[in-house]
């Protein structure tokens, strides 16, 4: 019975990824729903919020650890 459960948990991944390999329908479908999802968790907080108070050297108030990476950036 466990077997047989992983045969088909493998068939299930291993179609997935032959249909990716072969149809160029499918692959450019799967980025279409890629990037619908990804554009509406942009629109979700980030669960890595952090607030930094404004010190002499900065210029900007960093809300995220994203705009602090590149403000540091910046200011390199």
């Amino acid at each position: 019975m466990c077997l047989s459960q992983q045969l088909v948990f493998l068939n299930a991944s291993l179609n997935f990824c032959l249909y990716c390999v072969v149809s160029k329908r499918y692959r450019s479908l799967m980025k279409q729903t890629l990037k619908k999802f990804l554009h509406k968790l942009e629109g979700v907080d980030r669960p890595f919020q952090i607030s930094l108070k404004q010190t002499k050297s900065s210029s900007a108030h960093v809300t995220s650890i994203e705009d602090h990476h590149a403000h540091l950036i910046q200011n390199v």
